[in-house]
C-alpha cells in the first residue's frame, strides 16, 4: 500500500465566499469553548458509510487562537458589509438567519454521512448536536417553511420513541432527538439512525482499520475530517448511472487499479490562514508516482498568496495514459495519435518530446491577490482574478520555444502579441478584454526553473 498526500493552503485574505463560511465557523468555534474529540458521531455509522464528513466546533485551544487571528484579518469594512449582504440575502431567501438561527442552537460536533444505499437509491443523513432544544425547533419550523414552498411539500409533525419527527412522506425527514438534530433523505434512515444512537452498530465506521489510519495520517489540530471509501464509491456509481460502456471494459478496470481504497482529508487553521491536508491509501497495483512533492514553488511566489495547489507526477500520469490508451482498441488509439499530429501539424509542436519531455513533474497552480468581491459579484469584466500556472523545467530552451509557437499562432489569428524584459527574462503578453471582458493581459515567461503563465501580466 502506499500513502499520498496533498496539501492545500488558502492563506492571506481567503476567498469571499470561503471566507464568509470561515467566519460562521470561526463565530462558533468561539462561542463552543475549547477542546472536545473530534469525529464523535462516526460511532453512529456502519462500517460500509461511504463519505463522512465531520466538523468539530471545538477542537482544542490552538485552533481557537489561530481562528481568532483569522477572525481579526477579516475586520475590514469591505468584507464585513459583503459578508452582511450575503447573510441578509440568505435570509431574505430562506427566511434563516445563518449566524443567529444557527448558533444559538448548534453544539459541537456537525457530520453529514452517505450510506450504502445501494445503486438505486442516494441514502444520507446530517447529525447536528443541540445546545438550546427550543432554539432548534424555532430553526426546524423555519426550515420546514422554507422547504415546504420550494420542494412543493409538506412536513407533518409527529413524534414517537421520545423522538420530535418531521416527514415530508417523500425525499427528506428531520428528528430532534435530547443530543442530535437528524435530516435526512427519508424516514426510513432517520429510524435507522435512531436505532444506532440507542445501540451503536457492532461494527461502527469508527473502528475500522481505514478510517482509524486515515484519522492518524492527519493533524490531530483539525476542524474539519472527510473520509471517503473511493472503490466502494465508484462501484455505486458505475451501478447508478451505467457508466462505462462495454467497449471501455478495459478502462474501467485501469480505473479501479488505480482508485485509492480511500481518501482523507482535513482543514486546519494556520497562522496565515487555513491549511486542507489530503490522503489516500493506494493499492500496491495502482500507478504510483515515484517522485516528492518538495513544494518549490513557494519559493516564487510572493507571501500574501491567496491560494497555492501543488502537484508532482505530470511525465509519470503521461506515460500512464500512454499504457491506459494502448489498452484500447484500434480506432481510439488512432484518435489518439491523430490528435497528438494534429496539433504538431497546427503549431509545430512535438507535445510529447517539446513539453512533457522538458517538464519536471511538479506543477501549481496560485492565486494571487485580487478583486474576487468584484469578480465574484459580477464575473470578470468587474473584478480581475490574478492567478498563475507554475510548471517546473529542466529543459527552458523547448518550453519557450514551443510557448513561443503557440504566441505566434496567435498572433496569426489577429492577436496583437508584445514581448517586454523582466530582468533577464522575457514577458510574452496579449490584450484579452474582448475575450474575458475585464482588464486581462496575459502572458508568460519561462525562467531556469519555472515556466509562468498568467492571467495577467499588465505592471
Amino acid at each position: 500500500m502506499t500513502r499520498r498526500r496533498t496539501i492545500l493552503l488558502f492563506g492571506g485574505g481567503a476567498l469571499l465566499i470561503v471566507a464568509a463560511v470561515v467566519v460562521v465557523v470561526v463565530v462558533l468555534l468561539l462561542l463552543r469553548g475549547m477542546s472536545r474529540p473530534g469525529e464523535a458521531t462516526a460511532r453512529y455509522l456502519p462500517a460500509n458509510t461511504q463519505v463522512y464528513i465531520s466538523v468539530n466546533l471545538r477542537p482544542g485551544p490552538e485552533q481557537i487562537g489561530l481562528a481568532r487571528n483569522v477572525i481579526d484579518r477579516l475586520q475590514t469594512d469591505d468584507f464585513l458589509d459583503r459578508r452582511d449582504d450575503l447573510l441578509n440575502d440568505a435570509e431574505d431567501e430562506t427566511g434563516i438567519h445563518l449566524l443567529d438561527d444557527v448558533t444559538s442552537w448548534i453544539g459541537t460536533d456537525v457530520s453529514l454521512a452517505l450510506l450504502d444505499g445501494g445503486a438505486d437509491r442516494l441514502e444520507w443523513v446530517l447529525l447536528a448536536q443541540v445546545n438550546d432544544r427550543e432554539s432548534a425547533v424555532d430553526f426546524i419550523y423555519d426550515l420546514a417553511d422554507f422547504l415546504e414552498g420550494e420542494l412543493n411539500t409538506e412536513f407533518v409533525a409527529d413524534r414517537r420513541r421520545g423522538v420530535d419527527l418531521w416527514v415530508t412522506g417523500e425525499d427528506l425527514a428531520v428528528a430532534l432527538t435530547g443530543e442530535y438534530m437528524l435530516m435526512a433523505d427519508s424516514e426510513d434512515t432517520i429510524d435507522d439512525m435512531l436505532d444506532n444512537l440507542e445501540s451503536p452498530p457492532a461494527r461502527p465506521l469508527g473502528d475500522s482499520p481505514d478510517f482509524l489510519e486515515a484519522r492518524e495520517s492527519l493533524p490531530d489540530e483539525r476542524v474539519m475530517f472527510m473520509f471517503v471509501q473511493a472503490e466502494e464509491v465508484l462501484e455505486t456509481l458505475e451501478d447508478a448511472v451505467g457508466l462505462y460502456e462495454e467497449e471501455e471494459e478495459e478502462v474501467l478496470r485501469q480505473a479501479q487499479r488505480n482508485t485509492p481504497e480511500y481518501v482523507a482529508a482535513s482543514a486546519s487553521f494556520v497562522d496565515n490562514g487555513i491549511r486542507f491536508e489530503l490522503v489516500g491509501e493506494t493499492p500496491s497495483r495502482a500507478f504510483t508516482l515515484d517522485g516528492v512533492n518538495r513544494l518549490n514553488s513557494p519559493e516564487a511566489l510572493p507571501m500574501d498568496t491567496l491560494v497555492l495547489f501543488s502537484a508532482v507526477g505530470v511525465d509519470q500520469a503521461w506515460e500512464e495514459l500512454r499504457d491506459s490508451i494502448e489498452n484500447l482498441d484500434p480506432d481510439s488509439q488512432n484518435d489518439f495519435e491523430g490528435f497528438l499530429e494534429d496539433v504538431e501539424d497546427e503549431l509545430g509542436v512535438d507535445l510529447e518530446r517539446d513539453v512533457i519531455d522538458a517538464l519536471t513533474g511538479e506543477v501549481a497552480f496560485a492565486l494571487l491577490p485580487s478583486d474576487l468581491g468584484g469578480f465574484l459579484g459580477g464575473g470578470p469584466a468587474s473584478g480581475v482574478v490574478e492567478g498563475l500556472l507554475l510548471a517546473g523545467v529542466r529543459d527552458a530552451r523547448s518550453i519557450m520555444n514551443a510557448l513561443d509557437t503557440f504566441a505566434d499562432a496567435l498572433e496569426d489569428e489577429g492577436f496583437d502579441i508584445d514581448r517586454d524584459s523582466l530582468g533577464e527574462y522575457e514577458v510574452v503578453t496579449t490584450r484579452a478584454d474582448d475575450i474575458l471582458g475585464g482588464d486581462y493581459e496575459p502572458g508568460y515567461v519561462v525562467t531556469e526553473e519555472w515556466a509562468v503563465v498568467g492571467s495577467n501580466f499588465d505592471g
